[in-house]
């Protein structure tokens, strides 16, 4: 066996020598394929991302999360407050009481002094509970509007992710004419070698070639860009390389009929939650506003402390139980008549938006059936296409049809495709904003899908 000194290793079994150098470079090609291999992101992985890991997931929670604050806020009334307060004083005169002719002195002129304060509300009619209730009622209407907001997100996720399957779908299209304008192209050229015809075939067919090439790049700017807007909706770096799924089967059925669709949307819209549980704080918010003029009973118990060497007994501790009641001249009132107004406005919002929803739904249903019937139409359009353009080549090669034929023929058939993967992409938007209106789980429902063979950015 050579050293490893000259570059070489020598195998075992007499195979030929293997260079350090090759090592090295499959070592290379090794790592490389490992890093740029990339999960497959599905149309499920993306709606789940779009749920949990995006800005709108994120500031939705962030909302929640400054709501449960503030319930925490007004929680603390039901905990004793505590006021402490101390410093030094100084005043340009020293303190005395006159009884006529006859002064005293009352304290010092610079003292220190210090005040300890421990209150507690007993009682305040209910004030206290109902201040909690709004809270906790607002607090579930911010959630309730962060969760429609994220189905929201998630539908744009959807429309960005379909989107790029389409161009991707364009740009394999665009490659099969391509492919099948390179073929003709060739035959044209051996039939003008033999006289069967003319040069502007040729030249008919380098053109369509040039602007099929040209369509391509279009493509690929629109692959490039819808990509982007996916990344964005998911949380990403909207230059993150994204592996998609190469194509989607025909849209899963869906879970009800049109009655069925209404009766979940009516029930779980995610628009209408939010909109419920904004009435339901408004109507918390105008209970708490009844009893905000009750007055209140309060404990209260001080030790206060004052430096003055007159006084016997320079601290003091006492406590105090009683009554607090003020007037605001018309404030509370004015403000319980705002929350009144607010609760109306939200039930009135309620209201168009159930109807809003029946319609939105009967409207998206109809258009994923339509949808299906057009993909259906397409798909027998793509054979109806092949055949014909095999017919025609056919024709071409005897002499009977012309190159203009061809490209017609060629045309109708990348025409047919697209259009039957566009109908196809169709239908999943429109279930997709279906499902979303009748508050199904977008990520559970797409997660039957396979995730079919990939296709590099």
């Amino acid at each position: 066996m050579r050293s490893a000194s000259d570059g070489t290793f020598s195998k075992r079994g007499g195979h030929g020598p293997l260079t350090a150098r090759a090592l090295f470079a499959a070592l290379l090609l090794m790592v490389g394929a490992a890093a740029g291999a990339q999960e497959t992101l599905t149309l499920s992985g993306a709606l789940a991302e779009a749920a949990t890991k995006s800005d709108a997931a994120k500031s939705s929670a962030l909302q929640l999360q400054e709501a449960s604050q503030k319930t925490d806020e007004v929680k603390s009334a039901y905990v004793p407050s505590v006021d402490i307060s101390g410093g030094r004083t100084m005043l340009n005169n020293d303190p005395f009481f006159a009884f006529g002719p006859v002064i005293f002195p009352a304290g010092e002129q610079d003292y220190w002094s210090y005040q300890l304060t421990a209150k507690y509300l007993l009682w305040d009619f209910g004030r206290r509970k109902r201040a909690v209730d709004a809270s906790l009622s607002r607090e579930t209407a911010v959630d309730k509007a962060g969760r429609d907001a994220v189905v929201k997100n998630q539908l744009q996720a959807a429309d960005s992710y379909l989107g790029a399957l389409l161009y991707d779908s364009r740009h394999e299209v665009i490659a099969l004419r391509k492919k099948a304008l390179q073929d003709h192209l060739r035959v044209a050229r051996d039939l003008f070698d033999h006289g069967v015809v003319a040069r502007n075939d040729l030249l008919r067919t380098e053109v369509a070639l040039r602007n099929v090439e040209d369509q391509d790049k279009d493509a690929d700017n629109g692959a490039t860009i819808a990509r982007q807007a996916l990344n964005r909706s998911l949380g990403r770096d909207p230059s993150a390389p994204v592996t998609l799924v190469k194509e989607l089967p025909a849209a899963p059925p869906l879970p009800w009929d049109s009655e069925g669709a209404k009766k979940a949307a009516l029930e779980r819209n995610p628009s209408i939650a939010a909109l419920e549980a904004r009435v339901q704080a408004a109507e918390a918010s105008v209970n708490f506003e009844r009893r905000e003029g009750a007055p209140a009973f309060v404990a209260e118990a001080f030790h206060n402390y004052s430096q003055n060497r007159y006084m016997l007994y320079p601290y003091v501790t006492g406590a105090f139980v009683g009554v607090s009641w003020s007037l605001d001249g018309g404030a509370r009132h004015a403000r319980l008549s705002q929350s009144m107004t607010e609760a109306d406005l939200a039930r009135v919002a309620l209201d168009d938006a159930r109807r809003g929803v029946a319609i939105q739904v009967e409207q998206a249903y109809r258009d994923f059936q339509q949808a299906e019937r057009e993909e259906q139409t397409a798909e027998t359009n793509v054979k109806a296409s092949l055949e014909n353009l095999r017919i025609i080549e056919d024709q071409y090669k005897e002499g009977i049809a012309k190159t203009t034929d061809v490209l017609d023929a060629e045309s109708i058939l990348a025409d047919s495709r697209y259009t039957l993967a566009a109908q196809r992409l169709r239908a999943y938007q429109k279930q997709a904003q279906l499902l979303a209106l009748c508050g199904e789980d977008l990520a559970k429902f797409y997660s039957q899908l396979p995730a079919d063979l990939t296709k590099e950015p």
